[in-house]
């Protein structure tokens, strides 16, 4: 399915507006009718403009777990099983599942911690028994940088996060996921240019991905380029060639429209082969005994 140009920044148009409208409306009839934004529109234009072999999808942290949409499906209560972080963004990217996920969901240690869902603070256990496997040679430089620079959301403020298709949910995600081969996502992170007039600027560690995309995006409330980390690879069918593009809560709008503003990039590559390249050797001999050039 295209999409018009003029229909989908109409579309924003509209959201916008009934963003405004509701801020102003206190009724719940005037929420019921708060126009959304086009997210399955624009999902349908990304994945068909950088080639996306899944869709977009959108992450919201919820301070409260009373509050997460009913659709939502918990790995524990409703499939009766536990599931990584980067699992639950494969069954939103693949699957087209909405997945809420808490502290007894999680089978990682890393967004546990990250999300601030458990307390791995300087001076626990939990600190004392990670720290040793940081990955870093000088352990008193692992120790400063666990304690203070490894990304974290604050402690206990979240009770759960929810991941969904960006063709299917209703919230606005409080960081939207682009995953894409390298060449996608420089396409993508022009765009980002264009709308934010500036580069983007992202921290890479090897693993933990998740927690960086989260954390330094929400934090920073900026865009960011990550890497799928090895445990994102091996156990949630995240290629090995996928790089992701992440988008902040007050960028998304801007940045959707601006995919249809901004100068696009041939994915219909064109090479300039070598014609006429020099021959060598034993090539010259035997062209000019057929008589070849």
């Amino acid at each position: 399915m295209s999409v018009d140009r003029r229909d989908f920044l109409k579309g924003v148009g509209v959201a916008a507006a009934g963003a405004a409208v509701a801020s102003v409306a206190t009724t719940a009839l005037a929420e019921e009718e708060k126009p959304q934004p086009p997210y399955a529109e624009w999902n349908t234009y990304m994945r068909n403009m950088i080639r996306m072999d899944c869709d977009l999808i959108g992450i919201k942290f919820y301070e409260h777990v009373e509050d997460v949409p009913e659709y939502a499906v918990s790995p524990m209560r409703d499939m009766g099983v536990h599931v990584a972080a980067c699992q639950a963004l494969s069954m939103a990217r693949y699957n087209k599942k909405t997945i809420v996920m808490t502290a007894q969901d999680e089978w990682c240690w890393a967004p546990l911690v990250g999300f601030g869902m458990v307390d791995c603070s300087e001076g626990t256990e939990a600190f004392e028994t990670i720290v040793k496997f940081i990955g870093m040679k000088d352990q008193e430089a692992g120790r400063r940088f666990y304690a203070n620079d490894y990304p974290r959301l604050p402690l206990y403020k979240y009770e759960a996060w929810v991941v969904g298709p960006l063709s299917t949910i209703d919230y606005l995600p409080d960081v939207t996921l682009v995953y894409g081969d390298p060449y996608a996502i420089n396409w993508a992170g022009m765009i980002a240019k264009y709308e934010g007039g500036k580069v983007i600027s992202s921290r890479h560690d090897g693993i933990d991905s998740c927690c960086y995309e989260m954390h330094d995006t929400m934090t920073d409330d900026d865009y960011k380029v990550c890497f799928p980390d090895c445990g994102e690879i091996v156990r949630a069918r995240t290629k090995m060639t996928d790089a992701v593009l992440c988008i902040p809560a007050s960028k998304l709008e801007s940045y959707m429209q601006a995919t249809h503003e901004s100068t696009k990039y041939n994915f219909e590559v064109q090479f300039e082969y070598p014609v006429d390249f020099g021959h060598l050797g034993f090539y010259s001999a035997v062209f000019k005994l057929w008589g070849l050039e």
